[in-house]
């Protein structure tokens, strides 16, 4: 990693010595480019450096284009579990004015509040149901990647009532009504990953959200390994 930040730091002194404006924009035949590229090696250093040279050279970096499977920084910034450049394009965004994509999905129907998600981010979450409050933008909420998981599902297979409690409120604040019932391609859902985890206060919040909205949980319907919701309570002993 030091090695390649040393090279694109010879490449920009090279640059400005000669009066050379980078192109920062461009993309190969495969869809990269140097933001991109930045976000994908996981290097804050890098996207540091690029928005500064963008900065000072007065380029606007376009935040939003994809490469060949339609990822995108903010997507791989996400997935990568790196909260420090998740940050940093939120604030350049605000800064040049661009509305970042956030339900748009990659060829494995990945999403950046998926991404988060999956890594039981909390605070990376956090900061994109926030963006998306403040530009007034909506969040798919159930929206799938290819294998049948969502932010919700993920929550309660990563056993965090926080995560579970903050895609309620934000379901709950802009009338977005979660698919409690929704089952992944191993025929994975909430309550199931719930009770398998002996978690009763994720339980208790699903039945409570339920209630409330009127879903009549399921009860019965077993995954690809034929468990269901009450041999779980049975195996680990919750009664």
């Amino acid at each position: 990693m030091i090695k390649i930040i040393l090279n694109w730091f010879s490449s920009f002194n090279y640059a400005n010595k000669r009066h050379i404006t980078l192109e920062l924009n461009e993309k190969s035949n495969k869809g990269n480019y140097p933001l991109l590229f930045a976000c994908d090696k996981n290097s804050f250093e890098l996207v540091q450096l690029i928005i500064n040279y963008a900065n000072k050279n007065r380029i606007v970096l376009k935040l939003n284009e994809k490469d060949k499977f339609d990822n995108y920084p903010l997507l791989l910034a996400c997935y990568e579990n790196n909260i420090e450049i998740v940050q940093s394009l939120i604030d350049y965004a605000n800064k040049k004015n661009i509305t970042l994509e956030l339900n748009e999905k990659n060829d494995y129907g990945n999403y950046p509040l998926l991404g988060a998600a999956s890594n039981n981010n909390i605070e990376i979450v956090q900061l994109i149901m926030d963006y998306a409050n403040k530009h007034d933008m909506m969040l798919g909420l159930n929206e799938k990647d290819n294998r049948g998981n969502s932010p919700f599902l993920f929550a309660t297979n990563k056993n965090s009532i926080e995560m579970a409690q903050s895609i309620i409120d934000f379901a709950n604040k802009h009338n977005i009504m979660l698919g409690l019932n929704e089952k992944n391609r191993e025929g994975d859902y909430p309550l199931l990953w719930a009770t398998s985890r002996n978690n009763f206060k994720m339980v208790q919040l699903i039945i409570d959200y339920a209630n409330k909205h009127h879903i009549k949980l399921e009860l019965n319907e077993k995954n690809n390994y034929k468990n269901y919701p009450f041999l779980w309570v049975i195996i680990r002993n919750n009664l």
